[in-house]
């Protein structure tokens, strides 16, 4: 009872209504040109370039990996390939697309921590904030939190049970 609908994959489905909106030649023509312009937008995280680049590269005529992982390189902010090469990651012997993306990848999340620091320096060191809040004494010393411990705990190592607030 089969119709013949249930040979055909949904790429092939995909295919088709492609297929429908523009004839694959132009289409080609079109992601090629796209291809070659790409460049990496300052800001844009690389697996969003990289999903960008692979969609077009659906487009084309198939390349290697080792000419997928140089296009990236190529395409990449001036930024990003001096971080690349200041940190010693272009010196490795076996570099893959995926590899090249989790380094940058690595990087962004790593440079980004770096940078919010620099910019709120006291988001790091949130010891030296003054603590302002209930139970603490407002204008003694450091501004260090002296709040004091809420529960007690047996410290003979045998009955660990809670004991309720610490009495002063």
């Amino acid at each position: 009872m089969g119709t013949g609908i249930n040979k055909y994959a949904f790429h092939d489905f995909e295919t088709f209504l492609r297929d429908l909106h523009t004839d694959p030649e132009n289409r080609q023509r079109i992601a090629a040109i796209a291809y070659n312009a790409a460049k990496q937008r300052p800001g844009q995280g690389i697996r969003k370039f990289a999903t960008y680049l692979e969609e077009l590269e659906k487009e084309l005529d198939p390349y290697t990996e080792s000419q997928k992982t140089n296009h990236l390189l190529t395409k990449l902010t001036p930024e990003v390939r001096q971080q690349l090469i200041n940190g010693g990651y272009m010196q490795m012997k076996h570099l893959t697309r995926e590899s090249l993306i989790n380094t940058i990848a690595m990087l962004e999340t790593t440079s980004s921590f770096l940078r919010a620091n620099r910019a709120n320096p006291e988001k790091e060191r949130n010891f030296t904030t003054p603590h302002k809040g209930k139970g603490e004494h407002e204008g003694k010393g450091s501004g260090f939190s002296n709040r004091q411990p809420h529960r007690r705990f047996i410290k003979d190592g045998q009955d660990n049970r809670y004991q309720g607030p610490v009495k002063h």
